[in-house]
């Protein structure tokens, strides 16, 4: 099942030759976050699929990034059904980023729904590709604790600029959430004049943060160490590399 556009959609799912196999990790506790972002023209498609038997009942709600609601509306799936969602039919055609919360609304939800985020960005008119990148960011539970990952801003071009990196944290908790965020170089050694403070970020805000490419092309392990090692959170990083003529030859999330 497809909301809205379903030739648009099978053009560019076609063009992306890309298939992601969902594994148990990614059977869902609701409430459940996932993520949006309307920069770079992309367009967001929200898929989820109903893992039993039977028919479900789910509530998609969108949060800005400052954590404010934007509307919520309820999807039906039939037993082992699939739903697509454009998410930018739903909002405000202007560059930001947030999140969505999926909650259950009727049926055997909770674990039977699986959901992912489908990021595309459309190639100009005329150019050899339909889109530039796509890449997918499965809908997981919430951290806790202390969580790491690698920031790489090395380019495979080296006359191109830096690839960007981006830190996505966002509180998914009913508590304010602080953390600081450590930074260490590729051999181990800290960096601690590049760590910062994640400070009082409220409940169902998101901010991103940039990391490695700032300072040109190098690779960074980063730590996320909560104030609270029990508050719920999430964090993932985006990579974004451009060409020397300012279009991109990858894009793609980390956890």
């Amino acid at each position: 099942m497809l909301v809205r556009g379903a030739a648009v959609f099978l053009i560019i799912l076609l063009s992306a030759g890309q298939a992601v196999a969902q594994s148990p990790d990614d059977l869902l506790s609701l409430p459940a976050r996932g993520f949006w972002n309307l920069h770079l023209d992309q367009e967001n498609v929200v898929e989820c699929n109903n893992g039993s038997s039977d028919p479900l009942v789910f509530q998609l709600e969108l949060i800005s990034n400052g954590g404010d609601s934007l509307g919520a509306w309820q999807y039906s799936l039939p037993g082992f059904g699939t739903i697509h969602v454009i998410l930018n039919d739903l909002l405000p055609n202007t560059p930001a980023y947030g999140s969505y919360v999926l909650s259950d609304s009727g049926g055997p939800t909770q674990n039977a729904l699986r959901c992912l985020t489908a990021f595309y960005r459309k190639s100009a008119p005329g150019a050899a590709k339909v889109i530039e990148y796509g890449f997918v960011l499965p809908v997981r539970n919430d951290s806790t604790g202390v969580t790491a990952g690698v920031a790489n801003s090395m380019n495979p071009d080296p006359s191109a600029p830096a690839t960007w990196n981006y830190l996505s944290i966002a509180n998914t908790g009913s508590n304010p959430f602080t953390a600081v965020v450590h930074v260490y170089e590729e051999d181990g050694t800290a960096r601690p004049e590049r760590n910062f403070t994640i400070s009082n970020l409220q409940s169902g805000q998101r901010f991103d943060y940039p990391l490695a490419h700032p300072y040109g092309k190098t690779i960074n392990l980063y730590r996320i160490v909560p104030s609270n090692l029990t508050a719920p959170y999430q964090a993932f990083l985006s990579r974004y590399s451009q060409r020397v003529g300012g279009d991109y030859r990858f894009a793609f999330a980390l956890r």
